[in-house]
C-alpha cells in the first residue's frame, strides 16, 4: 500500500510516465491482488508506451499485452525481446507463459527449458517450468506419464523454494501440483503457507476450499468460498466451486444461484467451464424436481459435447421424465463414445426398473450390474445398483447383502439404498427392521431432497410396499 502511494504521488507529478504505470500494474495485479484497477494501469502503459524496440519498451508493453489476455501480441513481442536479450532467461520464460496460455504446451515446455539454462539459479524460471509440466499433465490420459509430469514439476518447485523461499506464488503452485497427485494434506499445508504471505489473494482461499472438499470436509469449505465471494463479489472460480459443494451438501438451490452466476458472468474462465457448470446446474435442477430446466440444460451441453458423462446424466434425467425410449438411446450413445462402467450400471438398473415393459428386463439388468461390479470393484455405488437389480429379479436376500456391502463402502449409505433395504426386509418377513429403515429414508429425504423424482417415486413403492399411507 505504500508502494502504491508512491506511485500514486509520482504520477500526479509525471501522469504520461509509462514506466511507473507499468509498476504501478505489476503491484496492483502480482501484490495487492487488483486486477481491475492493474488492467486500467497496463491500458496507461499500452497508451503512452513509446514505439520504440529498447528492452524495456518491448517488455512492458508484453507484459501489459498478456495480463489484458492479448497473448498474439504478446507472443510477437517476447519474441522481439529475446532477439534483443539472448541470454536474459526473462523473455524466454515469458514467451512460454504465452505459449501456455495459447495451449502450445510442447512450444511452451521448449521456452521454459531455454529460460532454466539460461538461469540456473533463477526461482521464478523454475516455478515457471513446473507450470508448463502441470499444464502439460492435465492434458496427459496415460495415468503412468501424467504422474511422471506432475512429479517433474514438482521437483521444479521445490528447486524454486530451494533458491527463493519467499517467492509466494511457488507455494501456491506447489500445493496445486500436490493436489493433482493425491497428497492433500501437505498440499493443504502449502496452501497454509501461500496463504499466511499473501492473505487478500482469493486464489489461494479458493485452492485451500477446493481441497478440503475432497477431503469430504464439504462444510468449512462453503464458509472459505462464501468468504471469498463477500470479499471478491466477481471471483467466478469462487462460485464455480462453492456450487460443487453445494450439490455434495445436496443444497440444491445454492448451488443452481451459484452456477447461474458464473454462467452469467461471461469471463474467459466462465466460457471455459461453461458446459460443465450446465451440466451441474442440471443436476442441482433435476433434484430439485425442475426437470424441464434441467432438459433444457441437459441438451443444450449435449448438442455440443461427445462426453459420455453428459449422455448418460442426459438418460437419468429422461428416466425421471418417463421419457423411456429417449433415455434408452442417450444411454446407447453414451456406451458408443465411451464403454464405461457407470453407463453399464445406469443402464442395467433402466432394464431393471423401467415401467415399460419394451425396456424391462431384471435378468438382463442383474447380467449387466454384475459386469459393472467387476470393472469398477469397491465402488459403492455399483453395489447398490447390483442389489436393486437382484430384488427387481425376486432375489432379495442376495439383494440385501449387495446394499449391505454398498452401505459399508459408502460409511452409511443414504435414502437411496435404504428404501430397497427397507423393503428387502420387508420380503424376508423382517417387519420391525423394515420400518426402522423406511422412517430413516424418509427423514433423509425430507431433510435433503424432498423433490428428487427419483427418490419420490422409490418412498411411493416402498410405502405401498409396507402398507404404509404416504
Amino acid at each position: 500500500e505504500e508502494a502504491l502511494d508512491a506511485f500514486e504521488r509520482a504520477l500526479e507529478a509525471k501522469p504520461n510516465d509509462w514506466i511507473f504505470w507499468g509498476n504501478k500494474a505489476q503491484l496492483l495485479a502480482e501484490a495487492l491482488h487488483r486486477p481491475e484497477e492493474a488492467a486500467v494501469a497496463y491500458r496507461k502503459v499500452l497508451e503512452h508506451a513509446p514505439p520504440g524496440l529498447s528492452a524495456d519498451t518491448v517488455g512492458h508493453r508484453a507484459n501489459a499485452h498478456f495480463f489484458l489476455g492479448e497473448y498474439a501480441e504478446a507472443l510477437r513481442l517476447n519474441d522481439e525481446l529475446t532477439r534483443l536479450l539472448p541470454h536474459d532467461p526473462r523473455p524466454h520464460t515469458n514467451k512460454g507463459n504465452v505459449l501456455r496460455m495459447l495451449g502450445r504446451l510442447d512450444e511452451a515446455l521448449v521456452a521454459h527449458r531455454r529460460a532454466v539454462e539460461l538461469g540456473p539459479d533463477t526461482a521464478f524460471c523454475h516455478s515457471n517450468l513446473g507450470t508448463v509440466l502441470q499444464a502439460m499433465a492435465g492434458d496427459e490420459s496415460d495415468a503412468g506419464r501424467r504422474r511422471e509430469l506432475l512429479l517433474e514439476a514438482l521437483a521444479s518447485y521445490d528447486r524454486a523454494v530451494q533458491i527463493d523461499p519467499k517467492r509466494v506464488e511457488v507455494h501456491y503452485n506447489r500445493a496445486s501440483c500436490l493436489g493433482a497427485i493425491g497428497e492433500i494434506e501437505e498440499a493443504i499445508l502449502a496452501c497454509d503457507r501461500y496463504i499466511a504471505a499473501v492473505p487478500a489473494d482469493p486464489d489461494g482461499h479458493m485452492e485451500k476450499a477446493d481441497l478440503l472438499a475432497r477431503l469430504g470436509r464439504q462444510a468449512e469449505a462453503f464458509e472459505i468460498l462464501g468468504d471469498v465471494i463477500r470479499r471478491h463479489p466477481r471471483q467466478e472460480r469462487a462460485y464455480r466451486s462453492r456450487g460443487q459443494v453445494s450439490l455434495a451438501l445436496h443444497r440444491y438451490e445454492q448451488a443452481v444461484a451459484d452456477y447461474t452466476v458464473v454462467l452469467e458472468m461471461g469471463q474467459r474462465e466462465s466460457q471455459r467451464y461453461a458446459r460443465a457448470v450446465r451440466m451441474n446446474r442440471a443436476i442441482a435442477l433435476q433434484n430439485l424436481g425442475r426437470l424441464e430446466e434441467a432438459l433444457a440444460d441437459m441438451d443444450a451441453v449435449a448438442r455440443e459435447s461427445a462426453m459420455w458423462q453428459v449422455w448418460t446424466q442426459r438418460g437419468v434425467l429422461l428416466q425421471d421424465m418417463d421419457r423411456h425410449e429417449e433415455a434408452f438411446r442417450s444411454f446407447e450413445r453414451s456406451l458408443e463414445i465411451a464403454p464405461h462402467p457407470f453407463t453399464r450400471a445406469v443402464l442395467a438398473w433402466f432394464h431393471a426398473d423401467c415401467p415399460d415393459g419394451r425396456w424391462r428386463d431384471p435378468a438382463r439388468g442383474v447380467e449387466m450390474a454384475r459386469q459393472a461390479v467387476a470393472d469398477a470393484p469397491g465402488e459403492a455405488w455399483m453395489h447398490s445398483v447390483l442389489g436393486g437389480c437382484l430384488c427387481r429379479a425376486g432375489r432379495g436376500k442376495e439383494g440385501l447383502a449387495e446394499y449391505e456391502k454398498s452401505m459399508a463402502l459408502e460409511e452409511g449409505g443414504s435414502a437411496d439404498q435404504w428404501f430397497w433395504v427397507a423393503m428387502a426386509y420387508w420380503h424376508l418377513d423382517r417387519k420391525e427392521e423394515a420400518r426402522n429403515w423406511y422412517e430413516k429414508a424418509a427423514r433423509w429425504m425430507e431433510e435433503k431432497i424432498p423433490e428428487h423424482a427419483g427418490l419420490k417415486r422409490r418412498r411411493a413403492e416402498a410405502a405401498r410396499t409396507l402398507g404404509l399411507e404416504e
